[in-house]
Parts: structure tokens; sequence; C-alpha cells
């Protein structure tokens, strides 16, 4: 005799998170702050996600469904459709086209994600006399934007019935994404001992003239790269807007890590003014 068992997987993760094996996505937050994520479809080389997201009927509401269940769990969702990053998305397509690269990772790295997902969609069949029953499977894959390094990998199931597409994959991602996130938070929870992120914003005065603006910019360019070696830099008109990794043993707070660029940014500062804000919850 054969007995089949269904394990409801959110139910064994809680169990674990209330039985103190797990930390909960809440607990994590308030200790250390959530990683910012970016949701993509799996993509052959030299193609571009956002035109699968396009194209691909149930890939729309698998990325849907993944940020929302993210921003559910607070993390910071990073969305490559918005508005004010479609100039360095068209760059960064025009750049990859034709060539045989990571285009997920390259725009994870482009958007300032810290961590991105990659989903691949199964749709199945299966006939039952005169009705039709269906099922979705989903793998998702978590990936370090730094290095590329695979954090994981889960594969779901929807259950078989004649709900919709977009309700089996809202069905399949929902039993997947918890024991992924559980992997995404141990290499957070590991990666905050070696560094913290901050964010610092440094907003030029209107009356900088263009042609004084890029010697202003190299000028602050300099400091924030000899300080913080590890960096992400991002331009827009008049805002230059920075990710930075800071060693928690050297600087122990926000303060501690805007006093040294003060010093070294004194020099034309009544051009910009700086403003710095810690990455939490």
């Amino acid at each position: 005799m054969t007995i089949d068992f269904k394990i409801h997987r959110g139910k064994v993760k809680q169990y674990l998170v209330d039985n103190g094996v797990l930390s909960s996505s809440s607990e994590l937050a308030e200790q250390l702050g959530l990683p910012s994520i970016m949701v993509l479809p799996e993509t052959p080389r030299g193609l571009y996600p956002l035109e699968i997201l396009k194209n691909d009927s149930i890939a729309k509401p698998a990325t849907t469904t993944t940020e929302s269940f993210l921003t559910q769990q607070r993390y910071e969702v990073t969305n490559p459709s918005q508005n004010d990053q479609i100039n360095q998305i068209g760059k960064l397509h025009r750049g990859i086209q034709g060539q045989e690269q990571d285009s997920a990772f390259q725009l994870a790295q482009t958007l300032g994600a810290d961590i991105y997902i990659q989903f691949q969609m199964y749709y199945s069949k299966k006939e039952l006399g005169s009705r039709s029953f269906y099922q979705v499977t989903v793998n998702l894959s978590a990936f370090a934007t730094t290095t590329a390094k695979s954090l994981g990998s889960v594969t779901a199931n929807s259950s078989q019935s004649q709900e919709s597409a977009s309700i089996l994959v809202q069905q399949a991602i929902h039993e997947a994404m918890p024991f992924l996130l559980t992997r995404i938070n141990a290499f957070w929870k590991e990666n905050l001992k070696k560094s913290v992120r901050y964010k610092l914003k440094i907003t030029f005065s209107e009356d900088v003239d263009e042609e004084d603006m890029e010697d202003l910019q190299d000028d602050l360019a300099d400091p924030v790269s000899s300080l913080f070696p590890k960096n992400k830099e991002d331009l827009t008109d008049n805002i230059m807007s920075y990710l930075l990794w800071v060693n928690p043993k050297k600087y122990k707070n926000a303060r501690n890590v805007l006093k040294p660029l003060r010093k070294r940014m004194k020099k034309n500062s009544d051009t910009y003014k700086l403003k710095r804000t810690m990455l939490r919850d």
C-alpha cells in the first residue's frame, strides 16, 4: 500500500521560525536591514529579460507575484521597468544585443540590486476523461549581484486544477519563495558581518553650469572611491548617488561614514550639499 503525503512548505518554515531554528524576515530586517532584490525571467545569453517579460504570457504574472511576495516580507524590490531607470536600461540593452553575456547579471548590477532572482516556468496539461487539468512548475534561483554566485534554487508545483495559468503561477511561487528566502537570508546575514551598506546622495546646486559639473563630479568621485573602494555610482542630472559597502568595525554609524567624506570634499563645498541615509527598513 502506498500513502501519499503533501507537505505545506510555508507551515514547516513557520514552525522552524517559531522554534528558533530559522530567523524570520521581519527579525532580519530589524537587526540587519534587508537586501534589494530584482526579479527576472531566466534569459538565454544574448537576449534581453524585459523582452521576455513583454512577450511571455506567464512571465509577467510570475514577476508580479514574486515581487509582491518580497514586498510583503519587507524586502526592497528593484523594478527595472520604473520610468526613472529607462535611460540606463536602454543603454544596457544596446550594449548586450547580440553578445554572449549574462544580461540578468548586468541588469542587476546596473540598477544596484543586491540579489537577483531568476525564474523558469513549465506549464503542463493532463486529460482525465473529458476534462483537462493544468499544473505549473516553477524553478526559482537566487544570485549575489556582486559575484553572480548562486545562493540556491528551489522547485515547486501548483496543484493540478482547471484554474487559470496566473492562479497556478501564484500557487507555485508561494510554495517556493519561503525556502528560497531562507537561503537568501542566510547569505545576507553572513555578508553583513563583513560590510554594512549605506547610501550617499550628493545634490548639486541648480546654478552649477554643465561645464563645471563634470569637474565637480570627478573631484567628488575620487575621495569616495579612495575611502570606500567597494561602491556603486549612479549619475542623474544634478545628483550623484552611491551605494557604499563599509567595514562596520571601522565605521560604526552613518556619522562616522560621512565625517571623512566631508573633510575630503570641503573644496567647492558651496556648490553641492550632501545627504546620506542608512539603508534600513
